[in-house]
């Protein structure tokens, strides 16, 4: 998810304060409540005990965040980050949002991952040794090395192929192309989202599952205009998820959009984030759309992948205008 917007950081909206309760978190805490520019409280849950802002004997750590006393959130109230012993969580007005991505690990078996309609919209099909983009007829090859094994959710469908996740959000999208065997590198604008998702790959890693494909997981934090026009080689592929403000049905969903568009509002430059896109060259562009939404910036796509409530539009760019990187003379606009 991304609030396309330029790159002020003044812009971005963050919490209220950082809570700590796992001395094995303290460093990371300090870290990004630095970042963030706000207070860093400590509190111990063995003994119920609070020292607000962290306060050491003959340290202050609000001042070493830059945060002034006047400046202090009240102690109940705003959005806070907790850093607890599952992780990091975001907390708002009594609801909470941590990403977890053994939640998704039903949907990472093979059986279950080919049916993804967001591995159908990205699938490459292999040919001589390499792989090519699929048309929305296009099968997967299940006879080409590096297929999922069955029960296996590390080995990969495509390896070697490269993927931007330009709208990342908590990174769910992208742990699903990461299963598929693309290397990901994931791109997020707001730096609260961006924790999350940063402990949510931490945390990842440390599962035997999970392991494989968050080592081909990649966070950066910034506004992806900028780092898409920064890539050194053009990616396979370019998916692009911005939030859009149509509310999805699924009760889930509609908790994380709440909580999300705290921090975040629907893409303002369509436009802009399109081009940034195309002028990277990728060989396939894949847009995350409501299923009646619009177009993207209004641009039609080649061909559209649609389930239940998502449809994914795919753009495929041929060799000549990759090659020339952002000439997409086959896209039409409505």
């Amino acid at each position: 998810m991304m609030k396309v917007n330029g790159d002020n950081r003044d812009n971005r909206k963050t919490c209220d304060k950082i809570i700590c309760e796992e001395e094995r978190y303290i460093k990371e805490a300090k870290t990004l409540a630095e970042h963030l520019c706000v207070p860093l409280e400590w509190r111990s849950p063995e003994h119920n005990q609070t020292t607000e802002n962290f306060r050491t004997p003959g340290h202050d750590r609000s001042e070493e965040c830059g945060t002034p006393e006047r400046h202090r959130p009240a102690e109940n109230g705003g959005m806070v980050l907790r850093f607890g012993r599952q992780g990091l969580c975001l907390e708002v007005g009594g609801q909470s949002l941590r990403g977890d991505f053994t939640k998704l690990l039903p949907r990472l078996r093979p059986s279950a991952l080919r049916r993804e309609t967001l591995v159908r919209a990205a699938r490459f099909r292999r040919t001589c040794g390499r792989y090519e983009t699929c048309n929305e007829t296009g099968d997967l090859d299940v006879s080409a090395p590096g297929k999922p094994a069955e029960g296996d959710c590390g080995r990969s469908m495509f390896p070697q192929l490269t993927a931007v996740d330009a709208t990342a959000g908590l990174g769910e999208d992208s742990l699903l192309l990461a299963a598929m065997g693309f290397h990901v590198q994931l791109c997020e604008y707001n730096p609260v989202i961006a924790a999350l998702l940063r402990d949510a790959l931490r945390r990842a890693a440390e599962i035997p599952e999970l392991e494989e494909i968050a080592g081909r997981m990649r966070l950066i934090e910034g506004d992806s205009r900028t780092l898409l026009r920064e890539l050194v080689e053009p990616p396979d592929l370019i998916l692009l998820d911005p939030m859009f403000p149509e509310r999805r049905k699924n009760s889930l969903s509609k908790k994380k959009l709440q909580l999300l568009q705290r921090l975040e509002q629907p893409c303002e430059d369509e436009s802009g984030l399109l081009r940034a896109a195309l002028d990277a060259g990728p060989r396939k562009i894949v847009i995350k759309r409501p299923v009646r939404g619009d177009f993207l910036a209004g641009c039609r796509p080649g061909y559209s992948i649609t389930g239940k409530l998502i449809r994914y539009d795919c753009l495929v760019l041929p060799e000549h205008e990759r090659m020339n990187r952002g000439e997409c003379n086959h896209v039409e606009h409505e």
